[in-house]
């Protein structure tokens, strides 16, 4: 079962980079997206339930199940809501595996922050190359640029924030990603409850209220993150300024050739074995750079501005002089050659929902949850 409010519509597999309709504050309740299947509420069986919910949630994981056994007893039930800043997204599913590789981060382009509550099993997995989990009752913050790979079970009730709204409150922001809020610690709790009270009066939040109750969360936010609430957290905000500082420098001189930790470690004034300790958790710095080149590179080879230039011409501006290296350097990144990736944006982007016809109803409204995520970044 879907169901969406919001009557602003636009083509389904929009261009990358393309603005969503705007959502503008008025009278009346929130524009908001709900999909329930596989459940008493819904209408879909397990396995086309399955691919709905990884279709809706495709602009913030790409998920997979453990086994095709367990697409038969799929459920999943996600609803959406649009503050205007900020968005609310609330789920309850099966267990599944989500992941949020390169790839990902590149097709989405956003540079958002995933503050939410778990209740129940909660996530386990893999945050770049560190373990990482939360529990019930626990908030966590996930930084939709950073790759990871969990193993998810339970309900969720979270906001994803734009990343510009969060770092005058916060300045830290980068420090975050990975950080649990321990649901028996005060600052959980509160951040906790907040979360969970948006959420059951979304329905009835009316629209015009939206900016004040996103520039609300946003402050309960960083009163519960900062001061930090454990020794964890207090750790990362401690060597954060420096990390900041360096992506900055690093992300500023990507299209340099000679680009390296040495000159790095000396332009930003830190050791070189400072510069490694502190990239470790991303697979070193080298790692760092070819990855932040690549995701730029994916950007510009998918965009209907740069269809007239040379795959070659966009690497050789982005550090990568020799073609070969590039090609297999972005097929271990993102699973594909350059050249397809190109040809499937053109031919129209990602597979359409199984057992849909690009361009009915269904289709479109499925492309709501993406379209908003997108918007969130031009506001």
């Amino acid at each position: 079962m879907i169901e969406t409010t919001d009557t602003t519509r636009a083509r389904p597999n929009a261009p990358f980079g393309m603005r969503a309709p705007s959502v503008h504050a008025g009278a009346g309740p929130l524009p908001q997206f709900t999909y329930a299947a596989g459940t008493p509420d819904g209408d879909l069986p397990g396995a086309d339930a399955f691919w709905t919910w990884r279709r809706i949630m495709a602009p913030l994981y790409d998920i997979a199940v453990h086994a095709p056994a367990y697409l038969a007893d799929f459920q999943g039930a996600a609803s959406w809501f649009h503050f205007d800043r900020m968005l609310l997204v609330t789920t309850d599913a099966a267990p599944h595996r989500l992941r949020r590789s390169p790839m990902t981060i590149a097709r989405t382009a956003v540079d958002h922050c995933l503050i939410q509550r778990h209740s129940g099993a909660g996530w386990r997995g893999r945050l770049g190359t560190r373990d990482w989990s939360a529990g019930d009752g626990d908030v966590s913050v996930l930084d939709l640029t950073q790759p990871f790979d969990l193993e998810a079970e339970g309900a969720t009730a979270g906001v994803v924030v734009p990343r510009r709204l969060l770092a005058p409150l916060l300045g830290t922001v980068d420090a975050l990603h990975g950080v649990v809020a321990p649901g028996r610690s005060p600052q959980g709790r509160m951040l906790g409850d907040h979360l969970l009270s948006l959420s059951e009066q979304a329905r009835q939040w009316p629209r015009r209220n939206a900016v004040v109750a996103t520039t609300a969360t946003v402050a309960v936010i960083a009163a519960c993150l900062q001061p930090a609430p454990d020794h964890a957290v207090a750790n990362l905000t401690e060597r954060a300024p420096s990390l900041i500082a360096i992506k900055r420098h690093i992300e500023e001189r990507l299209t340099e050739p000679d680009l390296a930790p040495e000159t790095i470690a000396r332009d930003c004034g830190v050791s070189r074995t400072n510069l490694y300790r502190l990239f470790e958790p991303m697979g070193g710095v080298a790692q760092y750079i070819r990855e932040r080149r690549l995701l730029h590179c994916y950007a510009e080879i998918v965009s209907p501005a740069h269809a007239h230039r040379r795959i070659g011409d966009i690497a050789y501006d982005w550090g990568f002089p020799d073609e070969t290296v590039f090609s297999r350097a972005f097929r271990r990144c993102f699973g594909l050659s350059p050249r397809e990736a190109r040809a499937a944006r053109r031919d129209g982007g990602p597979a359409p929902l199984r057992g849909s016809r690009r361009g009915t109803a269904d289709a479109l409204e499925l492309d709501t949850p993406d379209l908003w995520l997108r918007a969130l970044g031009g506001r």
